[in-house]
């Protein structure tokens, strides 16, 4: 082989390793911190959500003060579900997540469900994921389960 050939190997390799290192930055990881009784809804949506190629999703489970608790820590989180709103105004007073973010998502037979983007993160695909919890399909997928759509 000649350098020329050696050289044009080389240089469809780099390019090659550069476009696959763009897709898996495009498609970012998310995680999600939630009770446990949400466990089976999230999973099923967290599978669909990651067969259609748009990202994983990591789901840590604990009772929402514990989950608080570790973002007011420092935690790796994205996304945060919690059944305890004085969880959500201790973080949104400590500006640890985006007030603008906080949403009503589902209804449980004795709690409601409300969400909020985790101010550290810098993931599009976290904004991505809410939205996916609150879309017509996934309402299915949370109405499979026992819960409502939340106001």
């Amino acid at each position: 082989m000649t350098i020329a050939r050696i050289g044009l190997w080389v240089l469809v390799v780099a390019v090659l390793a550069a476009g696959s290192t763009a897709w898996a930055q495009s498609r970012a990881d998310v995680t999600i911190y939630a009770p446990g009784r949400l466990k089976e809804p999230l999973e099923e949506l967290a599978r669909e959500f990651e067969r259609q190629g748009r990202a994983k999703a990591t789901l840590v489970y604990d009772p929402g003060p514990e989950l608080a608790r570790r973002i007011e820590q420092g935690a790796a989180a994205d996304l945060l579900i919690s059944d305890d709103p004085a969880s959500l105004d201790m973080l949104a007073k400590q500006g640890l997540i985006r007030i603008e973010t906080r949403v009503s998502l589902v209804k449980g037979a004795e709690r409601s469900y409300r969400a909020a983007v985790v101010a550290s993160t810098r993931s599009k695909t976290t904004y991505d994921y809410l939205r996916y919890l609150r879309s017509q399909a996934a309402q299915a997928v949370w109405e499979r389960h026992g819960f409502s759509a939340s106001d």
